[in-house]
């Protein structure tokens, strides 16, 4: 692992923060874009609309506003599909189904959901249970001790945990079912559910006809494609087009088409946890890398911009979601080995092969800390983690070895 910067340099700069937006990334982006030679005139269409209780904007670049129209259409379905399958506020889904009888029975599941607990697992193994999906008990305990404006108690704690262990989920392949192996557990895919949503977006696009672009999801994004050269730049003013609405019945039924099982988009299985997996590298000046916006956690001063190539950013902390309990905050996030909130770090951004990795990850090094965490993201190939501790008086920032360098605004 290394330092981010010189340690003069990091005393005096605010940390990292999770709003690697693509509205802000592109408009980093230089140059207006006119017609290229021998090419169509490139657009960029933005679309933002409300889901998985959040807002999600996919922005695409593209010289055919039909296909722009329909890959954007098909992208929300993706989206869409996967909140009907795995909302925790839904009575009507897998994930409801799972905790309400998973104990009593086998429970069948979509290929969604199968694949997204056989991630989660694996990331609950791989990370030493720090990334755990049963953690679902604790969750609750806090959250009703919070409205009742006291903590939770040794033995409440306790009896928690004891319903929390992702080793006691049972997964069938052939039957395609989830089996608990203990009462009253409960399972939440708050910190996977969204990365996978977002490669299953960009699944459905690419499927579409459209190779570039971004998917983000309440700060979590996944780039694709490259960005056209004459795009990189300090003052781009990039035509944006809002994509025209289409009718509710033609919206109904791209949503329809290929619904089934779940929404998932048609094509070969994918790996799982793909970034635990050595693979080809593409050499890194082979692509065009996307300018990402870096916002400070302490404040809302930009930091600067990094360019990442094709993949996955996430970013987990509780800098700005929280409790608070007789007057004191407490992180949202929750340690499962201990039952308690996380105190440090402030923030752990992960940029990954996709989404999903790059989601369970940022979870599981903020619950490691910066020293386990960091040294868990450079064991994995094609993983990258950046760390921020500290307070905004004297932040601490480090990095893995790989991960792009935070350049000033103007650079």
């Amino acid at each position: 692992m290394r330092p981010l910067l010189p340690a003069g340099v990091r005393s005096r700069l605010p940390a990292l923060d999770r709003s690697l937006l693509p509205t802000l990334a592109l408009s980093l982006l230089a140059a207006a874009c006119g017609p290229e030679p021998h090419g169509p005139q490139v657009e960029k269409f933005v679309e933002t609309r409300s889901v998985m209780s959040t807002l999600a904007t996919i922005t695409l670049i593209s010289g055919d506003s039909d296909r722009a129209v329909r890959a954007t259409e098909a992208g929300f379905a993706a989206l869409d599909s996967v909140e009907a399958w795995m909302s925790a506020h839904s009575g009507e889904g897998d994930l409801a189904r799972i905790n309400a009888a998973a104990f009593d029975a086998d429970v069948v599941v979509s290929p969604a959901t199968f694949d997204v607990l056989r991630a989660a697992l694996a990331a609950g193994e791989r990370s030493g249970g720090a990334f755990d999906v049963t953690i679902g008990p604790l969750i609750q305990l806090w959250r009703r001790c919070a409205e009742s404006g006291r903590l939770p108690t040794e033995e409440e704690i306790e009896a928690a945990r004891a319903r929390v262990g992702y080793r006691k989920v049972g997964l069938d392949s052939l039957r395609r079912t989830v089996r608990f192996g203990a009462p009253g557990m409960r399972i939440d895919l708050g910190g996977i559910a969204k990365g996978y949503a977002i490669d299953r977006a960009v699944a459905a696009i690419r499927d579409a006809g459209i190779g570039d672009g971004i998917v983000e999801v309440g700060g979590d994004l996944r780039c694709f494609g490259r960005i056209p050269a004459a795009l990189i730049g300090e003052a781009a003013s990039l035509p944006v087009r809002t994509l025209r609405r289409r009718s509710d019945e033609q919206a109904r039924g791209a949503r329809d088409t290929g619904a089934e099982e779940g929404g998932v988009s048609r094509e070969p299985p994918r790996d799982f946890f793909p970034g635990l997996r050595r693979t080809e590298k593409t050499p890194a000046e082979s692509l065009r890398a996307w300018p990402l916006g870096v916002q400070s956690p302490f404040g809302e001063d930009l930091l600067g911009k990094m360019r990442v190539p094709e993949g996955g950013v996430a970013t987990s902390g509780h800098y700005r979601r929280h409790i608070e309990i007789d007057g004191r905050r407490y992180s949202h996030i929750l340690d499962p080995r201990t039952g308690r909130p996380v105190g440090d770090p402030a923030s752990v951004t992960v940029v990954a092969p996709d989404a999903l990795t790059a989601d369970a990850l940022a979870t599981a090094l903020t619950v490691l800390g910066m020293e386990e965490g960091l040294a868990l993201a450079e064991s994995l190939p094609g993983v990258e983690a950046l760390v921020i501790g500290g307070c905004a008086a004297t932040p601490q920032l480090s990095a893995t070895t790989g991960f792009p360098e935070i350049l000033r605004v103007g650079q």
